[in-house]
């Protein structure tokens, strides 16, 4: 699926009840209500296993089981937050990006090739490639040189 289709689809509109959520939300994704809770409840354990795991390609691949879009050679650190609702909606496309301690990646954003992010940023718009970003929120504060 395209970044395009993951945007039209809106991340949360409130129906009611729990059960009334889940349909509408399995319904838009084209999924059955019980295979969306399969699929949330093992969203959760591997996010709880990526949360709190001390290497880093077995974090990765934890991201990746959750439905996090990553490509090779990224580097992800511990007690990184990747969105815990809809992680699919979050992309790191780009060879050799850095995500620093204790980060939260919030929905809908893209990260850079080269791109580094600063130990508890809180990101929550696009990274650049080779762009070094800090703070809460996010801001540039300088370039990867290669």
């Amino acid at each position: 699926m395209s970044i395009r289709e993951f945007t039209e689809i809106p991340y949360y509109e409130f129906a009611g009840t729990i059960s009334d959520n889940i349909c509408k939300s399995s319904a838009k994704r084209g999924i059955g209500a019980t295979k969306f809770v399969v699929k949330k409840i093992f969203n959760v354990i591997f996010s709880l296993l990526a949360y709190n795991c001390p290497v880093n390609s077995w974090r990765v691949k934890f991201h990746k089981w959750r439905g996090v879009n990553i490509e090779a050679n990224v580097f992800i650190g511990l007690r990184v937050t990747l969105d815990h609702s809809f992680p699919q909606y979050i992309y790191i496309n780009a060879e050799g990006s850095w995500i620093g301690v204790g980060a939260m990646i919030l929905p809908g954003v893209t990260i850079g090739e080269y791109a580094v992010v600063s130990a508890g940023s809180v990101i929550s718009k696009d990274v650049d490639d080779q762009k070094i970003v800090a703070g809460n929120p996010a801001k540039e504060i300088g370039m990867v040189k290669l």
